[in-house]
């Protein structure tokens, strides 16, 4: 397995600033990393983008990067395709784990109730939002939220009016721009366990993300700098074991009872390391998860991908 991350735009033969530590840290353990330009991707510009990857020879690509559409990941499996490689999470398993629509039903009763619409027409939104109740909610479009808009795109409070409901929606609209991903999803605010205030606004709780890897628990870590000190997640492997995708994240947190909710679901490949995820940890384990597994190429000739010390073919 090789690592494919996003370059910077400016310097082209160098990571992402977001992802530099991680393509480091993944180098320093021996795979082989390849750098691709995600903007000149979705523009249109494939050559361009895939400039620094060399020809491949089978071999499976682990994803790491910004979010893509659907679509788009779709038509990044084709060209790479054509290039010799096959990403190892497919677009069917990659829509599986990105959007929440498709994923729902396997943790309802383990999730707080969600309901969503598909466009952005703001009366089909209120009355989809009323079917879970009057509030409060949290209003996303199918991939994310814009929490760092707390209280103008994200939280919609109890008996919140018409106006209210349609500028908090058009905020979020705006915010995430040619982003917005596909119509509305509205959660039912459910009170967490509480830790803190971020400096966003929004309330900081006791919540986790997981990583899975082969539908076994890879890494989990505190999804703020603050955060509590539980370590036993091996719990939520069968909820990973849902799921097509063989590469996911799921972020955990404690309700005001102490009873855990599952908040949200994702593709591992675009979802980012905590902060209290040290990168050299992460990618080692993964190393030695891949290096464990039968069949695996890694283990079919030893160190293959190992090379020198931050060593690529990109």
């Amino acid at each position: 397995m090789e690592l494919l991350f996003c370059n910077n735009p400016e310097m082209r033969k160098v990571p992402e600033p977001r992802f530099e530590p991680e393509v480091d840290a993944a180098r320093e353990v021996g795979f082989i990393c390849h750098l691709m330009g995600f903007e000149d991707f979705l523009d249109g510009r494939e050559e361009r983008a895939l400039q620094f990857v060399p020809p491949g020879q089978g071999a499976s690509l682990l994803y790491r990067g910004w979010m893509f559409k659907e679509s788009e990941y779709q038509r990044l499996h084709s060209v790479l395709r054509e290039r010799g490689y096959t990403l190892f999470t497919s677009p069917d398993a990659y829509a599986e784990a990105h959007y929440l629509p498709n994923y729902y039903q396997k943790i309802a009763g383990l999730t707080p109730p969600a309901a969503w619409t598909e466009g952005k027409d703001l009366a089909m939104a209120w009355r989809t939002a009323k079917t879970l109740g009057d509030g409060p909610w949290i209003v996303k479009d199918y991939v994310k939220s814009a929490k760092q808009r707390w209280e103008s795109a994200c939280f919609i409070p109890g008996g919140a009016n018409r106006e209210t409901f349609e500028e908090v929606c058009r905020n979020l609209i705006a915010y995430q721009g040619e982003r917005f991903e596909r119509g509305f999803v509205f959660k039912k605010f459910v009170q967490l366990s509480r830790i803190g205030k971020s400096p966003y606004g929004y309330p900081l709780c006791e919540e986790y993300r997981l990583f899975f890897f082969k539908r076994r628990l890879l890494a989990a870590a505190p999804y703020d700098r603050e955060g509590g000190n539980e370590s036993e997640f091996t719990r939520f492997e069968e909820i990973a074991s849902r799921f097509q995708s063989e590469f996911l994240t799921i972020d955990i947190a404690k309700d005001a009872r102490g009873n855990w909710l599952i908040l949200e679901v994702g593709d591992g490949g675009v979802s980012m390391l905590p902060p209290r995820l040290a990168p050299t940890a992460f990618y080692q384990e993964l190393w030695n998860r891949i290096a464990t597994t039968p069949n695996d190429p890694l283990t079919k000739s030893g160190h293959r991908m190992r090379g020198p010390a931050g060593g690529s073919r990109s």
